[in-house]
This record gives C-alpha cells, sequence and structure tokens, in this order.
C-alpha cells in the first residue's frame, strides 16, 4: 500500500513506487535488485516482499545502478533522513511520532508486522514511506534478525572508523528516528533511495 505514491518506475523484476515528501523524493518501498544482497531467509520468492539486505558497498552501488533517463537516485545520507525527520515534526498533522508517520501499516501471513507501542502510537503511515520491520541480516553468517522490531536503513554517511557507516534505525517503541554505527562488510541492511 502506497497511498502518497504519485509515479512508479518499473526495473527489470520490481515495480518500485516513487513520491515527494517535503522537498524530497524517495522511493517508497525497499531496493529488492539482485544479484547482490540476501533475501530473508536466503529465500528469493521473499526478495519481491521485504526488498534485500545489502552491505554498505552494495547499498551505495545498488541506488546509482536504478537512476535512469527519468530521475537520478542515490543512496541518502544521514542529513537526508534528518532532513525528513524534520519535514515530519513540521507537519502537525503527522502527529508526534515521526516513526508512525514513516511505518508502513503491513501484514505477512495475516500477522500485524508492527508491534503496538504506546510510546508510538497509532501507525499512521501519514508520509506514504510505507517502512517495515524487516530487521537485519550479517551477510557473512546469515544471521537474521529484528523482525517485526525495526527497520534498518544504510545512509551514504560513513562513521569516524572506516570499517563503519551509519544507518538510521525506525524502532517499534521509539517516536524518533534513532542512528547506529555498523560495519560496512558484514552488516545488512534495507536499501531507500532518494533523487539526486
Amino acid at each position: 500500500d502506497f497511498p502518497a505514491a504519485k509515479h512508479f518506475s518499473t526495473s527489470d523484476t520490481t515495480t518500485y513506487y516513487y513520491a515527494t515528501i517535503g522537498e524530497q523524493t524517495w522511493r517508497l518501498n525497499n531496493v529488492a535488485e539482485g544479484p547482490s544482497g540476501k533475501t530473508y531467509r536466503n529465500a528469493e520468492a521473499m526478495s519481491n516482499v521485504f526488498g534485500r539486505y545489502y552491505s554498505y558497498p552494495e547499498a551505495v552501488a545498488i541506488c546509482e545502478s536504478l537512476s535512469n533517463s527519468e530521475i537520478e537516485w542515490k543512496l541518502p545520507s544521514l542529513e537526508d533522513w534528518q532532513t525528513l525527520e524534520t519535514y515530519i515534526k513540521g507537519q502537525p498533522e503527522h502527529g508526534n511520532s515521526v516513526v508512525a508517520a514513516l511505518m508502513g501499516n503491513a501484514t505477512f501471513n495475516n500477522i500485524t508486522m508492527w508491534e503496538y507501542w504506546p510510546s508510538v502510537g497509532d501507525i499512521t503511515n501519514a508520509t506514504g514511506f510505507s517502512a517495515m520491520p524487516v530487521g537485519y541480516t550479517n551477510v557473512k553468517t546469515s544471521l537474521f534478525d529484528g523482525i517485526s522490531e525495526y527497520a534498518v536503513f544504510w545512509t551514504s554517511t560513513e562513521a569516524d572508523r572506516a570499517s563503519e557507516a551509519n544507518a538510521v534505525y525506525l524502532i517499534c517503541d521509539q517516536p524518533d528516528i534513532y542512528v547506529g554505527h555498523l560495519h560496512k562488510d558484514s552488516f545488512g541492511a534495507s536499501v531507500r533511495c532518494i533523487k539526486k
């Protein structure tokens, strides 16, 4: 469900929706392009459901590869995410929770994916961003964790340590976006692209 979508674009394997949120244009579903990235529990059928989990180098490359003559895409920076958060906080109709305005009211096998927490309140998906709590993976061991608890997205912003980059978390019981520093090569996170 992509209520804010105004347009869509199609790759070889996936239809990607995108929309303008504030002054930014975001893709509204997780990137699902192979052969890079891992699928949930290594099941290829899950690629178009949850998207794929990418290492940091794969995340940077995959957004650039999705650019076409219509739109150039990039992996969003930490500043891009902060701009999105500031925009949401400035819209009274989006309520007091940034995360609720980004959460998609998703179900999987008839089970609601996002846990309800009073600190976040009702899921509104007011932005149409439609984030799903698909957690993360260790791309070296294929350990998957965090399903129904949080969504994790790479940013293009590198951390102080050369081996790490920043990622943002949308956590089921936290109303604001959380930032973490993750290992570029072993951590697998979801990817959303933003217009350059």
